[in-house]
């Protein structure tokens, strides 16, 4: 039978709507680390960092994942002084270790600092200067910025939906569980996009709703499965990988034969004069 939801709006009124199928589409918000200090000060996200009207003198960025090196890079070269804060031994953590020394040369080079292994303790603020604690190899230091962007990771909007009432499974998490065909523990209730988890991508969202269409309107069989992803970080030069990771390959035991070739050798990188990185 039909499916309802009920919508409470921003004053309070309340709707039930009805259809034959639902689609979550509902996305992920900024995730917020366990840091204390955190909520005193006036830190960035992805979304508010783009409201500035000032280039920060010095740029604080707590994670070293796409967000946090897109804008990196990008501040840095407005003419901030940027430091990046992450916490694992390499950025980029599902890139293969050659691939982030790379990108971590590549951004040294443009004048980004970089501190691996690297655990934010505490910040505050006083005056104007936020003033961040870490803690690197055994030995704590203070820096201090005029701006501090998060970019430690995603949460799923799925918090305030009561998708349990619906009988709908998320992962400890909160990403809501499907299968291959998008749909969820509830029968003609699908998952579309970054609140289902896996990669958070503007592509990725519309093959969603392209498998959806094609098995809903077209009475295909469409599947995530074996699904090749496409994936860029948009830095300058960009990191463009599809498919497995050469970690991922010899963990899945695969027969695998690996070959580099330095942008150096590469004609057209030479022709532009862009020969940072390798293929």
């Amino acid at each position: 039978g039909p499916k309802t939801v009920e919508v409470r709006s921003k004053d309070a009124v309340q709707r039930s709507l009805s259809a034959k199928y639902i689609f979550i589409n509902a996305g992920t918000r900024a995730s917020r680390p366990r840091l204390d200090g955190l909520d005193d000060v006036p830190a960035l996200d992805n979304a508010s960092i783009m409201e500035l009207d000032i280039v920060p003198d010095h740029l604080l960025i707590l994670g070293g994942g796409y967000i946090g090196l897109e804008f990196g890079q990008l501040f840095r070269r407005f003419g901030s002084r940027v430091t990046i804060i992450q916490s694992a031994g390499q950025l980029l953590t599902r890139e293969d270790p050659d691939i982030a020394g790379e990108v971590a040369k590549i951004l040294q080079q443009d004048g980004v600092e970089v501190l691996l292994k690297a655990r934010a303790i505490h910040v505050r603020q006083v005056d104007r200067s936020i003033q961040l604690e870490v803690q690197q190899h055994g030995h704590s230091t203070t820096l201090a910025g005029s701006h501090l962007l998060v970019a430690t990771g995603r949460t799923p909007n799925s918090d305030t939906l009561n998708l349990a009432a619906a009988g709908i499974k998320t992962n400890d998490r909160g990403f809501i569980e499907v299968n291959d065909r998008l749909g969820t523990t509830a029968s003609a209730v699908y998952a579309l996009g970054d609140i289902k988890g896996g990669p958070a991508f503007t592509h990725i969202s519309y093959d969603d709703f392209r498998i959806i269409r094609a098995n809903l309107l077209e009475k295909k069989n469409a599947s995530t499965n074996n699904r090749q992803v496409p994936y860029t970080v948009f830095i300058d030069p960009q990191l463009g990988r599809v498919g497995l990771t050469e970690t991922e390959a010899r963990a899945q035991k695969r027969n695998i034969r690996v070959a580099k070739l330095p942008m150096t050798s590469v004609a057209r990188a030479l022709e532009v004069d862009e020969t940072r990185g390798f293929m």
